[in-house]
């Protein structure tokens, strides 16, 4: 916790009033991370996971990531970067990732 609030301290100082949004982001991108791990953690510490258990992991997970890649999205976006990544078939990509997430979900509720 020193090291991250010195951290965070020399950031706060360098960072201009301007640069604030895109700061934001870039920090929130870090809970999402944060969340990932901690909800990873938290279900393989568990030998005997309850189904809520279960359920709050994935959720934390899947939750966790989506506020990731939107927050680095929006960090992106906010400094004004030129990114232009288009995914090929991407109307085709939500419906099977979301069919293997409630399959995940599934699996790790019955294992």
């Amino acid at each position: 916790m020193g090291v991250a609030g010195i951290a965070g301290r020399y950031i706060g100082t360098k960072v201009a009033v301007t640069e604030l949004p895109q700061t934001v982001a870039a920090f929130h991108a870090l809970v999402g991370l944060a969340a990932v791990t901690t909800s990873i953690a938290s279900f393989m510490m568990d030998l005997h996971p309850s189904n809520l258990h279960a359920v709050a992991s994935f959720f934390g997970t899947f939750i966790g990531g989506v506020t990731f890649t939107g927050s680095i999205a929006a960090f992106i976006k906010l400094a004004g970067i030129k990114f232009d990544f288009q995914l090929p078939a991407k109307g085709l990509i939500n419906k099977p990732l979301m069919l293997t997430n409630i399959i995940g979900l599934t699996a790790m509720i019955l294992t």
